[in-house]
């Protein structure tokens, strides 16, 4: 039985083989579309007793806690195998306003549960009273757009909002590459002043209807935990509760950096800080070897550049060691080019020890439950939650996607591999497939099978078909970060002919408490 698995799929574009890979470092299962670091930074630090358990009821340090709990107002929405109670968290249903929200932190406000919200609030008059909305090209539609209006025009007064998109805009701007606009933005310290200015590459305008304000929605205030981290709650005004992010504490009880799970050197899963050194280079190519690197001037250790495990991204981190350097100016590789760097404020350095895995709080995965699918649990700090899928009879990570009819198939995560053919990796291939790290730590699929998918922009990715793979016979090589070619890390499988009928797959669906 493997015991690695596959986050849940996003948009992605095109028909194509294989679904998505979740153990990229910056983990998709990460809590919230929140900033940790500016979420972490508010409120004062609390006992973990304060969390609330998986059920509801307040929680205990005997167990791990849920990361998200339901409250009198939002109920969470939870994806799982049909009559299954092992469940990944999926976002909030706002029974006050009959739809489905998550925590935003917007432009200009603290978080609130707001629905799907993008494009600009645009106007088409200089006192930007006369507003519609546009929709840049490439984008994708969203119900609501976010933007500052004025709520009293005689009071002159600006306040942040949502506005509903009602349809086509009638005798708007033409679509294009540049149109005329207004929009009301900030001045220096003078908020609220309307601006023109050229619309670039909108292709879409839309009328838009009243602002929807902000206490229309839930909003939450942040409490900090503290454990072997600093874990960052958003409780809301209704009493519901979401982990928005982890920091790593700091000394005299501050909150330090914050931090993702990422895969370590060992290949274990830890919660690392995410920044990264900014190499220095002598001279205006940025070529040959750094001659130093850069970092905040109170970071003790950086993350050294990518390595692999397991054929996957992994990380280690070393201590700093004081540098200096000769050359004036020193250079970064940023944006395409090579461009003199300023050292004010920034720490010079060169890579000291390696610091051990156990260094950072380590992340737990576990398979749970039983039947043809199982969950994966991960536990952080005292929170757990599910964070992908395992088809059991497969033997394959697979995530709920949905079939033509509508229903959602636990579908095959597959992941087309860059690999090459030959031992100096000149020869690249897209011929074959892996199913990720989940091979490292147990056997190899029983019965593996690779989903075709119909990922047309805009919409959720659906599975067209699904057909058996078989081991590839064919030796294959990959090409480790730092250029060096190795054999193949995982096993290597290739696709068949042999369709396998979608309801095979396990059929699954959302619950709203």
């Amino acid at each position: 039985m493997t015991n690695r698995i596959f986050v849940l799929a996003l948009l992605a574009p095109a028909v194509f083989l294989v679904a998505l890979d979740a153990c990229s470092s910056d983990s998709s299962d990460d809590p919230g579309s929140n900033d940790p670091s500016a979420a972490a930074g508010d409120g004062a630090a609390g006992s973990a007793d304060d969390a609330t358990g998986g059920d509801g009821a307040p929680g205990s340090s005997s167990g791990p806690l849920a990361m998200q709990t339901s409250g009198t107002r939002l109920r969470r929405r939870l994806l799982g195998a049909v009559g299954s109670s092992d469940r990944a968290f999926v976002d909030w249903f706002d029974t006050a306003r009959n739809e489905t929200c998550a925590f935003r932190r917007s432009t200009l406000r603290p978080d609130i549960c707001v629905p799907g919200f993008g494009g600009a609030l645009l106007y088409s008059d200089p006192t930007c009273l006369h507003f519609f909305g546009g929709f840049a090209t490439g984008s994708c539609a969203q119900p609501y757009l976010e933007g500052m209006d004025h709520p009293d025009p005689d009071a002159g007064a600006v306040a942040w909002g949502l506005h509903p998109v009602e349809g086509p805009l009638d005798g708007g701007p033409k679509p294009g590459p540049q149109a005329r606009g207004y929009a009301i933005q900030s001045l220096g310290s003078i908020p609220g002043v309307c601006q023109f200015q050229v619309l670039y590459n909108y292709d879409r305008y839309v009328s838009v209807g009243p602002s929807i304000r902000e206490d229309a929605f839930v909003a939450t205030k942040i409490s900090n935990t503290q454990r072997e981290l600093v874990t960052a709650v958003a409780v809301g005004q209704d009493g519901s509760r979401s982990v928005v992010g982890w920091s790593l504490p700091a000394p005299g009880g501050a909150v330090g950096a914050a931090c993702t799970v990422q895969r370590y050197k060992d290949g274990s899963l830890r919660c690392i800080d995410t920044a990264r050194p900014t190499p220095l280079f002598a001279d205006q190519t940025c070529s040959g070897a750094p001659i130093a690197y850069a970092a905040p001037a109170n970071q003790p250790w950086v993350v050294a550049p990518t390595v692999t495990s397991c054929g996957q991204p992994a990380v280690v981190v070393h201590r700093t060691v004081p540098a200096t350097v000769d050359a004036s100016p020193v250079y970064q590789a940023a944006y395409g080019g090579c461009y003199a760097f300023n050292t004010a404020g920034s720490k010079l350095f060169t890579f000291g020890d390696e610091l051990p895995a156990n260094t950072f709080t380590e992340a737990r995965e576990q398979l749970v439950g039983s039947g043809p699918v199982q969950a994966v649990s991960r536990t952080l700090d005292g929170y757990a939650s599910v964070v992908g899928f395992q088809d059991s009879v497969h033997e394959v990570p697979c995530t709920f996607m949905p079939d033509s009819e509508g229903k959602l198939r636990c579908t095959p995560t597959a992941r087309q591999t860059a690999s090459y053919l030959d031992a100096a990796c000149t020869q690249p291939t897209s011929a074959f497939f892996d199913f990720g790290p989940s091979q490292c730590s147990g056997p190899a699929p029983v019965a593996p099978i690779i989903a075709r998918l119909d990922t047309t922009a805009c919409t959720d990715p659906k599975v067209l078909n699904v057909y058996k793979a078989t081991a590839a016979t064919t030796a294959t090589f990959d090409k480790l970060p730092d250029g060096t070619c190795v054999p193949a890390q995982t096993p290597r499988y290739t696709v068949t002919d042999t369709e396998v009928p979608l309801t095979d797959l396990s059929e699954g669906d959302i619950q709203t408490e």
